[in-house]
């Protein structure tokens, strides 16, 4: 077996290795609100990460793939591509491992920032300074500053139009049927147009606009109605409890 064969079957054992702490860890930042709020199941989250998980790799992966492979690291700057190969196998393990520690210690850490920190470094020892990406790096550093930033103002807003149209009115059960089918439709909508944008289904849409936006109704009709039913559902469970 050839070096370049071994280094193939154990960059997979790191890609699990990877893929394992993510579940662990990231997952649980997604789905730990819903979970707390007792709006789902462990069960009922973990089929929802693994499965929202798999669709974002497969459609939208590709775009961080990129960033990482290239956007941090020169790799046309590394004279030898054994170096290359075993710095990134590095950096995969080391993200890896660091993820998991921090999991099974309970900080909710970022992998991203494993993943870039570990390229810094085995950059900085493999060509030194100018092969790192400075600009790329600033980017990605200021939006580790904007993101939490514009979350808690995005939530703010949020939870302030949900206690207006619902919490400050009377009989919350009705506002509750109203309004929860429409911020799902609502959600729904921010989550396909990116979907779109941001995939090859892109093309087809600027090939086939009318298709397009009758396809987008047609989704946004369905999860309102999917929403309704499920909303309804609920409340009537929630009201029989109560009586």
């Amino acid at each position: 077996m050839t070096e370049l064969q071994v280094f193939y079957y154990l960059s997979i054992c790191g890609g699990f290795l990877m893929a394992f702490s993510l579940g662990a860890n990231d997952a649980a930042n997604a789905m730990a609100s819903a979970v707390g709020a007792k709006a789902v199941t462990m069960r009922q989250a973990l089929v929802i990460a693994g499965l929202m998980n798999f669709v974002g790799a497969v459609f939208l992966g590709s775009h961080v793939v990129a960033t990482i492979s290239k956007g941090i690291v020169d790799p046309t700057m590394i004279a030898s591509e054994h170096d290359l190969m075993v710095g990134m196998f590095a950096t995969l393990l080391t993200a890896g491992f660091f993820v998991l520690v921090s999991t099974f210690t309970g900080f909710p850490v970022s992998s991203t920032h494993a993943v870039v920190g570990g390229l810094m470094g085995f950059g900085l020892i493999a060509g030194g300074p100018e092969i790192i990406k400075w600009e790329m790096l600033g980017g990605i550093f200021l939006s580790w500053i904007l993101t939490p930033i514009l979350g808690g103002l995005v939530a703010g807003v949020m939870f302030w139009l949900i206690k207006k149209a619902m919490l400050d009115r009377d009989n919350l059960m009705v506002q509750a049927r109203r309004w929860c089918p429409i911020w799902m439709g609502g959600t729904a909508a921010v989550i396909g147009g990116i979907f779109v944008t941001e995939t090859k289904l892109r093309y087809y849409a600027q090939e086939q606009p009318e298709a397009t936006v009758i396809a987008i109704i047609f989704l946004l009709t369905y999860i309102w109605g999917m929403g309704r039913h499920l909303v309804n559902e609920l409340l009537d469970k929630l009201e029989a409890q109560a009586d």
